[in-house]
């Protein structure tokens, strides 16, 4: 409910920022992904040194929840910038975001068989945050607002 509440009432903003030319359409992508990525890459590095089970779910919930707020600068930016090609581009980033869901399970068994198991989840969610910060930087300096040139689609 809340990565739903804040992807939609962030996209209400960020449309606003637009249209208002409060910020430029890129300007707004980019704070509005940093404003949700970086703090949820801080709350899943917080969570290795989270005691307790309840204050571990609060952090991990807390993170999935902002994290919602970048949908609004990421996804969208896809659509900017690949013109008529956005559906391939999209679908492509998008099977390129499902990479973390197979990835992660045999990082997390490594972790855990090298360093046990408090220092190997500790490991794995600074390495989540960590990953989440590398992120955000390659795109706050590399997204452009240029439409990506792409040969014409066959007739």
């Amino acid at each position: 409910m809340l990565l739903w509440g804040t992807t939609t009432c962030t996209g209400w903003i960020s449309d606003y920022i637009i249209a208002q030319n409060m910020l430029s359409r890129l300007q707004t992508r980019k704070a509005t992904y940093l404003a949700g990525m970086l703090p949820a890459s801080a709350m899943l590095a917080a969570v290795g040194y989270v005691d307790s089970v309840d204050g571990a779910i609060v952090l991990i919930t807390l993170a999935i929840g902002i994290a919602g707020v970048s949908f609004s600068g990421v996804w969208t930016h896809v659509l900017d910038v690949s013109g008529e090609h956005s559906a391939l581009l999209y679908a492509t980033a998008n099977v390129a975001a499902t990479v973390p869901g197979f990835v992660s399970p045999l990082l997390v068994g490594l972790f855990l068989e090298v360093a046990g198991e408090k220092q190997g989840w500790r490991l794995m969610f600074l390495t989540s945050g960590f990953v989440g910060c590398v992120g955000s930087a390659i795109f706050a300096f590399g997204a452009t607002s240029t439409v990506l040139a792409a040969p014409p689609l066959p007739s």
